[in-house]
């Protein structure tokens, strides 16, 4: 079976109404890509770069019509990074039962 145009439509979905939000489309995406992911570290992991790309974007966007607030963006940057490390880290040691109970 081939999931690729699933994918595609889950990918425009998630990110057009998340860019529009300013939700990320992770939310959106992960239930669907959960079922289509062989493992569900593949699926966050899947989601994530999803998510980056929108996030991207959106920002580059946003930042050309918008002025954005580089000292809150900077405030708020650091713990996420830092977040972001370990949610990263425990995602890849985490067994996918366990993963799967907590995300699904």
């Amino acid at each position: 079976m081939n999931i690729l145009p699933a994918y595609l439509l889950v990918g425009f979905a998630a990110s057009l109404i998340g860019s529009m939000l300013g939700l990320g489309g992770g939310f959106l995406a992960l239930p669907v890509v959960l079922a289509l992911a062989p493992t569900p570290s593949k699926a966050v992991a899947s989601v994530k770069f999803m998510v980056f790309v929108t996030s991207l974007v959106s920002t580059a966007r946003y930042a050309s019509r918008v002025k954005v607030s580089v000292e809150e963006v900077l405030f708020t940057a650091v713990p996420m990074v830092a977040t972001a490390y370990a949610g990263a880290y425990l995602v890849a040691i985490i067994p996918p039962k366990t993963l799967l109970a907590v995300i699904g």
